[in-house]
């Protein structure tokens, strides 16, 4: 059985929030620390995509030079690094401001190609599972371009949408009002 990774996305500059989303505090822990709590449930290994672990026992990657900007940057990059693990074919992500990751994130989206997770409303392309091989065969073909979206990625990956009805547990923490309203939240 193939080793299931999730790389949590945490390379962004928060500029809405003011400081860094990854130390921002959430019902006693800070984003960071909940979203890895959350993925090892469910992964055998976690990863952070960003400049540091925040003090985390995980390995963190942070963005090539020659990356696109962003989080695509950062999936770039940690295929870049996976690809040279013996036996890794896929990972999952998950953004770092996103305190209700649904529980079978990793369960539902793993399979044989890329996908992307969805709710009736909207695709969230930071919740994905990225295989190695594709990544590989568009890297080249976008090297070239310096931005490019997530959902850009997810359509020239062919990623299928795998829908949850729920499209709370998406929710992420953008500003400090965000993180103050979910705090209460009753989910």
């Amino acid at each position: 059985m193939p080793q299931r990774i999730a790389v949590i996305l945490a390379g962004g500059k928060s500029s809405r929030m003011g400081a860094d989303k990854a130390t921002a505090m959430f019902r006693g822990e800070r984003l960071i620390d909940r979203v890895a709590r959350l993925l090892a449930l469910q992964a055998d290994r976690v990863l952070v995509s960003g400049p540091s672990a925040y003090g985390l026992t995980l390995e963190a990657i942070p963005d090539d030079l020659c990356a696109p900007d962003g989080p695509v940057g950062g999936v770039f990059s940690a295929a870049r690094r996976l690809s040279q693990q013996q036996g890794v074919r896929a990972f999952l992500t998950a953004p770092v401001d996103a305190p209700f990751l649904p529980e079978d994130l990793m369960a539902r989206l793993v399979g044989d190609e890329c996908r992307v997770a969805s709710d009736p409303e909207s695709v969230h392309p930071t919740f994905a599972y990225w295989t190695l091989d594709r990544l590989a065969a568009m890297s080249a073909a976008l090297r070239a371009e310096k931005s490019i979206s997530l959902f850009r990625l997810a359509e020239l990956a062919g990623a299928r949408r795998i829908e949850w009805a729920d499209h709370r547990l998406f929710a992420n923490i953008n500003t400090e009002a965000d993180r103050r309203r979910f705090e209460s939240a009753e989910f």
